[in-house]
């Protein structure tokens, strides 16, 4: 969400506790794009992209740790827009890579 609100031109709406809580607002808010990780509390990843893309809902870019090419594909296959891996340790190099990743898929929703 930090790396997200820090950029011009994008706007966070709000943050959802888990997937329930993810669905609610996708539904009351109405976002033009949604990120979400594939290992949440009460509704996994892979679950919120299905009945998301059931309900017509929003783009969708997952991002985590998961991310191994078998849980990619899967996400892609589910509807997800996109998937940005979270970096190994966190270093700050990483995770500046992956903010600039993050940032660019997140814009690349206006050109879709």
């Amino acid at each position: 969400t930090d790396m997200l609100k820090a950029e011009p031109g994008i706007t966070v709406l709000d943050r959802a506790q888990d997937g329930d809580d993810g669905l609610r607002k996708v539904e009351a808010l109405r976002p033009d794009v949604v990120t979400v990780d594939l290992e949440m509390p009460r509704l996994d990843g892979f679950t919120f992209l299905r009945l998301n893309q059931a309900r017509g809902g929003p783009k969708v870019i997952v991002i985590s740790s998961y991310a191994h090419p078998h849980d990619v594909l899967k996400a892609l296959e589910l509807g997800a827009f996109d998937f940005v891996a979270k970096p190994p340790g966190g270093t700050p190099v990483a995770l500046e890579a992956m903010r600039r990743e993050l940032i660019e898929k997140v814009k690349a929703v206006d050109n879709a």
